[in-house]
């Protein structure tokens, strides 16, 4: 079991080299190949934009273009050098859009997406980070990799936020390559924040019993709360987890939840890689 097709969106920001270097060590544990799809920000005109005219229109579209062409040559050669180290097979591509179909067919081809974390109150916006939305419509999962993660910690131990939802069964589904490799997966259950499954049937020890199928040993955990991202989040820090792996609406910037509002919450709040699907 094992991830063959890795893609990372990279951008022009400090932390875009942390993650390529996460991106790497990811796919040197699973021998993938590697993509890597540098985004190429847009020229946004500011309100003192207007007194460019003529010539300096010219001149500010040539600056922005050779901004673009030597941050994509500087990360090229970061991506070349970390095939290097890593003994990897990869493959370099350029976009020049943020929305739509042209950025999610680089994720449709992959088993992975790897993209850095969502928007939050402490968090810069980038031109990639307003596109999240979209590469989670790609069909494929979607790995968030907060700014500066050392890549060294390549999801040891696992922590799955369950609620028996088609969004978590896609999650878990997507994440059997890594919670195969993982020394320890945890799952969690919210039973207080609903649970959307029949009399009868207890989905924390049915999802534990499917991942046992699969050669994967994970704990259980039923928690109590009603803000279950706040419980997930806690949990996760708590006991100093790896990466999260849960469900997700992808409409409204993922204002939609998978316990009620917790999707927002935790994507807020948690401090660690978080592996999504929907």
């Amino acid at each position: 079991m094992s991830l063959q097709d890795i893609v990372v969106y990279l951008e022009d920001i400090p932390e875009g080299a942390s993650r390529l270097e996460y991106a790497a060590a990811l796919a040197a544990r699973f021998h993938s190949h590697l993509s890597a799809v540098f985004v190429a920000d847009a020229l946004e005109l500011h309100r003192y934009s207007g007194f460019a005219v003529g010539t300096g229109i010219a001149h500010m579209l040539a600056h922005h273009s050779e901004q673009v062409r030597a941050a994509a040559a500087r990360y090229r050669t970061l991506f070349e050098a970390a095939l290097l180290q890593e003994e990897l097979h990869g493959e370099w591509r350029i976009s020049d859009r943020v929305w739509g179909e042209d950025l999610m067919i680089h994720a449709r081809h992959a088993d992975l997406a790897i993209v850095g974390p969502a928007d939050g109150p402490s968090r810069r916006k980038t031109a990639l980070s307003l596109s999240e939305d979209m590469i989670f419509a790609s069909g494929r999962p979607t790995l968030l990799v907060p700014a500066a993660w050392r890549s060294e910690r390549l999801a040891d131990h696992i922590v799955i936020a369950w609620n028996a939802s088609a969004e978590a069964s896609r999650a878990v589904a997507g994440a059997l390559p890594l919670l195969y490799s993982a020394k320890q997966v945890s799952v969690v259950v919210v039973p207080q924040a609903g649970l959307p499954v029949p009399d009868g049937i207890d989905p924390g020890r049915a999802i534990v019993r499917h991942l046992a199928c699969h050669g994967v040993t994970a704990d259980l955990f039923l928690l109590e709360g009603t803000d279950a991202g706040q419980v997930v989040v806690d949990f996760c820090t708590e006991r100093d987890a790896d990466l999260l792996v849960m469900g997700a609406y992808g409409h409204s910037k993922l204002s939609e939840a998978i316990f009620g509002g917790a999707t927002r919450y935790v994507l807020r709040h948690a401090e660690i890689p978080i592996l999504l699907a929907r």
